[in-house]
């Protein structure tokens, strides 16, 4: 069985709480713009395949921090080239690392997800009914949640993440910190000044949400009322593409789209950035976001009307997936 359809007239929302693996699972795509994700739903639930920017380092660096783990684990799992996450699973067995509060992590990590795309209100899905697909390493598969609890609490601050965005960008995860007064706290608990300290142009929002233990929404909130009060702004286009190619020799590919994608929101006319997703998902093996960004530069062009440059870019990428929906509109 394969469904399809406009996000436009079908939201996501709608999708989460449709039956849709009533009979067996199946994968379920979204596309919005150079935007790519993938959730795999079945009757157990839903499983987000990408985009997935946690990894092992990350979440460890996390529970360092706040004093879950000690040091000498984050030093295996910086030296471990490759297999933190096998390390990881070894730090559950025996028991170093409790499996509930890795559990917890991912779940605030999966609604947060599924709470950005809320914010595509155009683009196209895809729902094909297919087994789980076998390469699945990240870190957000190890969870399985429940679409309909997700989708109601992704409703319920939907507008609030929409004023977010209105004012950052929907997109923005990486900030550089303006000198300024401070605002005053505004209830217990309020830790806007904790989150102003760790504003540094180069910790991106998924990081302090690892290390302060607060869902990346929360991590937001305080930047809107940090860039109300003028004492935050987004990193500049030629920053984000420095701090993009930095994370990529990392190893951290999904960080380094991510920040091109802040880049491309932030200069909608500029093919550059949507150049820049094609290098990094040759570079990663990534063949769907690889032909995300030449959809997106393809259609760049026609709205500026470069029919031509248009034209070669659409056969590369009908060469690249002929059969492609995106691709032969």
């Amino acid at each position: 069985m394969s469904v399809k359809g406009d996000l436009a007239y079908q939201r996501l929302e709608d999708l989460l709480r449709a039956d849709l693996a009533a009979q067996g699972g199946g994968r379920l795509t979204l596309r919005h713009g150079a935007h790519f994700a993938a959730l795999y739903l079945d009757e157990a639930g839903l499983y987000v395949l990408a985009p997935d920017l946690l990894d092992p380092v990350i979440v460890v660096e996390g529970l360092v921090e706040r004093g879950v783990l000690g040091s000498e684990v984050l030093q295996r799992v910086r030296a471990s080239q490759g297999s933190a996450g096998r390390i990881m699973d070894q730090l559950i067995e025996d028991g170093t690392l409790p499996q509930a509060t890795l559990l917890d992590v991912l779940a605030m990590e999966v609604e947060d997800t599924v709470l950005d795309m809320y914010l595509w209100e155009e683009g196209v899905y895809r729902f094909e009914k297919e087994p789980m697909p076998p390469n699945t390493h990240g870190l957000l598969t190890r969870i399985c949640v429940d679409p309909v609890g997700v989708a109601e609490r992704a409703q319920a601050r939907i507008e609030q993440r929409r004023a977010i965005g209105d004012r950052l960008g929907d997109h923005a995860l990486l900030f550089e910190p303006v000198a300024g007064e401070l605002p005053a706290l505004t209830h217990e608990g309020d830790r806007i000044h904790e989150i102003y300290a760790r504003v540094d142009g180069r910790t991106v929002v998924h990081e302090m949400s690892m290390r302060m233990g607060m869902s990346r929404f929360e991590i937001l909130e305080g930047m809107a009322r940090l860039h109300e009060a003028g004492l935050v702004r987004p990193v500049a286009p030629d920053e984000l593409t420095r701090a993009a190619t930095d994370r990529a020799l990392e190893g951290r590919h999904a960080i380094a789209r991510a920040l091109v994608l802040q880049w491309a929101e932030a200069a909608p006319d500029d093919v550059s950035p949507l150049r820049k997703l094609g290098s990094l998902a040759q570079e990663a093996g990534d063949k769907d976001a690889e032909l995300e960004a030449l959809c997106a530069q393809g259609n760049l062009f026609i709205q500026q009307g470069d029919h031509e440059q248009a034209l070669e870019v659409f056969t590369r990428a009908m060469r690249q997936s002929p059969a492609d929906d995106v691709v032969l509109a």
